[in-house]
């Protein structure tokens, strides 16, 4: 039940990633550093959004399947820290500019 609550909060930053990078983006506060999205981006924002969401919510439907084995289960783990990092980076970026 922990790894599959997980799962959702990874699912539910990348919802927020998505909003907060075409934010940030479309407002000349950011540039997308990763560049497999940057090229996913380059195609139009649709695009981007189906891309990271079919990554990231494919990369998330693997690790459940896999959940009793211990690399998934850290791999889920890594994933959220990575993720929730992310958040609270956003988060300041954003209080900084207001």
């Amino acid at each position: 039940m922990f790894y599959d609550l997980l799962i959702v909060y990874i699912i539910t930053f990348n919802l927020v990633d998505i909003c907060a990078t075409l934010w940030f983006i479309n407002n000349n506060f950011a540039i997308e550093a990763n560049p497999l999205m940057f090229e996913a981006l380059e195609n139009g924002a649709l695009f981007f959004i189906f891309a990271k969401l079919f990554l990231v919510i494919g990369g998330c439907y693997i690790l459940w399947n896999n959940r009793d084995k211990k690399l998934a289960r850290c791999s889920i783990l890594i994933a959220f820290v990575v993720y929730s990092t992310l958040m609270i980076y956003f988060w300041i970026n954003l209080a900084l500019m207001t």
